[in-house]
């Protein structure tokens, strides 16, 4: 559409809803479009007079495509969804594809979350972001986390924090979707220069960008995420943006409500549909989409609408990458490691980091440590965890009862479960070696028998 609302172009993908669960669509500044089907998976690139660029069908174990997001300057493309990680027993994984924007290969992989319960319940992303600190912010049934916009760029994609959302999503987390379709991505998250937030239907969260601590709950007016299904809620409404003052614009009900950074309501404006989205435009103007019934109609009428909200600017991203590769939790004793930034030349400050960047466990002392790595056009911080570390021995006894030896108690205890195999990303019923992830073990496979890697 044109600024008028006048139909310039359309454009039908080959994906039918009877076969496929619907995916996801973004589009540059430059009008070019990217579009997917979740399940497939497949994504299809589409120029700004509606002609197709290219089609991509990467195909994978239990690959899907569910939202996408670019980086500060639209050069990366990031499509949020989920991957398959074991077959026996199958389990989901919440999965960040880097996609090459000039064919739509598969650039680079992140797993960020696997649920131990398996397929039942997978953990999926469900929404993204970039950040003013070139960061991805992704939102999965569980959680939100951010991680390093480079990918593939650090020794391990361990995000720079990863907490529990707030507001649990069922699997399928909406109800505007086919009803047939068991889940798809939302418009829930957006950030700026200080903070994430989220949007859950009936409340919109906000939280630190650097730790994701949260900061403020409020309520949404008209807002509805009151279905449940095992648990987790289905929202019937969504869409979250921000301008250049700091507003946040959420999608509801039957409005588009304007907040102020704090979450202190400015402005209502009522629409004539449930909206799904909301984008703040070039010219100060709010667009708002969604439907005027919900997924168990035949006749949805969707709209769109362009609301006067006294909007600021479009929220732009400065591309400033003072990311640093994220550092594991250490030992006190551990000898001092060398810190990576994205973009060299900048300063360190922080417990136990010299002026080359050198970490040292030891000078910091036990704690939770923050770290900041400054360029001229911005800095970025994050968190080093020193423990106090022992060596621990543990020993079966003949009673049955496990006793430990080496530290101070009380202890924590952890049961090691077996979760399925894989062999340098792929599932393999040969020999391979086992790698331990979190509180789960992949196994290796000897003929037709399964051994575990010891953590």
């Amino acid at each position: 559409y044109n600024s008028a609302g006048v139909l310039q172009w359309s454009y039908t993908t080959p994906w039918d809803t009877n076969t496929v669960w619907l995916g996801t669509l973004a589009t540059d500044n430059t009008g070019t479009s990217y579009v997917t089907s979740g399940t497939s998976p497949e994504i299809e690139r589409i120029d700004n007079a509606g002609n197709m660029i290219w089609h991509n069908n990467n195909g994978g174990f239990s690959v899907e495509y569910w939202t996408i997001s670019f980086n500060c300057d639209k050069t990366k493309l990031i499509v949020g969804g989920t991957k398959g990680v074991n077959f026996i027993p199958l389990q989901l994984a919440a999965a960040i594809y880097e996609i090459d924007v000039n064919n739509g290969n598969v650039l680079n992989t992140v797993i960020t979350d696997i649920n131990p319960a398996g397929f039942s319940t997978p953990i999926e992303v469900r929404s993204m972001s970039s950040t003013s600190n070139a960061r991805y912010a992704y939102l999965t049934h569980n959680d939100i986390g951010t991680i390093n916009q480079n990918l593939g760029t650090c020794p391990t994609t361990t995000p720079y924090y990863q907490v529990d959302n707030g507001h649990h999503l069922a699997y399928k987390c909406e109800d505007y979707l086919p009803a047939t379709q068991n889940g798809g991505g939302l418009k829930a998250l957006v950030a700026n220069n200080n903070f994430i937030y989220t949007n859950s239907g009936s409340q919109i969260f906000q939280r630190d960008l650097n730790t994701g601590a949260l900061i403020n709950t409020v309520n949404l007016p008209g807002g509805n995420s009151s279905t449940t299904i095992l648990g987790g809620i289905v929202v019937s409404n969504s869409g979250l943006d921000v301008d250049d003052c700091g507003n946040v614009y959420a999608g509801s009900g039957d409005r588009v409500v304007k907040f102020d950074q704090n979450l202190n309501v400015l402005a209502q404006a009522n629409t004539t549909f449930t909206v799904y989205d909301v984008d703040v435009n070039s010219n100060g103007e709010v667009i708002a989409v969604g439907a005027q019934q919900d997924n168990s109609a035949t006749n949805r009428n969707g709209r769109i609408e362009s609301i006067n909200m006294s909007a600021c600017a479009q929220f732009a991203l400065i591309c400033c990458d003072a990311n640093v590769c994220p550092v594991d939790t250490m030992c006190v004793t551990d000898p001092s490691v060398l810190m990576v930034p994205n973009t060299p030349g900048g300063t360190w400050s922080g417990n136990g980091v010299d002026a080359s960047g050198n970490f040292d466990p030891a000078v910091a002392g036990v704690g939770v440590h923050t770290i900041t790595y400054t360029l001229v056009c911005g800095s970025s911080s994050f968190n080093i965890v020193v423990n106090s570390c022992a060596t621990l021995t543990a020993c079966l006894e003949s009673n049955g009862d496990v006793t430990v030896s080496g530290g101070t108690g009380p202890y924590t205890w952890e049961s090691w479960e077996v979760v399925g195999q894989t062999c340098n990303g792929t599932i393999v019923f040969g020999n391979c070696v086992g790698t331990w992830v979190d509180d789960y073990a992949w196994v290796t496979f000897g003929g037709n028998t399964a051994t575990e890697t010891p953590p």
